[in-house]
């Protein structure tokens, strides 16, 4: 095989693997602020940031509008899911300890709509409540506090 042959199957074989070593280490992060509520996805390939995606969720907006959110953010991983061939030999997902707040945050913003029109006051102090469990990581807290609410809604 002449020199030229080896060259060339060289630099498809270095293009091939180094293709296949960005889909290896490929993770998807997805981290909450605790202190109002966004979402922060992010997509990382050997250690770098790929891409990354903040969501506004109901509750950040509720916080937001309660006027709570004035503290810089602070991300606290609550999912990571594997994207790469790396999924096909190790964990495929993972839950952090902030992945149990995340149901009840999610159901927050409803049941406070269900109750209906209410003074800015008890709201404010009812978001209060729910960012202050977010950022204890209490999610048994959460649930007592939507379990109140639910009885509240069942009375009207």
């Amino acid at each position: 095989m002449p020199l030229r042959w080896k060259v060339i199957a060289a630099f498809v074989l270095l293009i091939l693997l180094a293709f296949a070593a960005l889909y290896v280490p490929v993770t998807g992060l997805g981290e909450i602020d605790v202190n109002t509520g966004r979402i922060r996805s992010r997509v990382i390939a050997l250690g770098i940031t790929v891409r990354q995606k903040l969501t506004e969720t109901p509750f950040s907006r509720l916080v937001s509008e309660c006027g709570l959110g004035g503290a810089p953010p602070s991300y606290k991983p609550f999912a990571e899911d594997e994207l790469g061939l790396k999924r096909f030999v190790g964990e495929k997902f993972v839950c952090y300890r902030y992945g149990a707040v995340m149901g009840p945050l999610d159901l927050f913003p409803k049941i406070l709509e269900d109750l209906g029109p209410m003074d800015k006051a008890r709201k404010t102090e009812m978001v209060a409540h729910m960012l202050d469990f977010l950022k204890k990581r209490d999610a048994r807290n959460m649930h007592k506090l939507m379990r109140e609410m639910m009885a509240e809604l069942e009375k009207r």
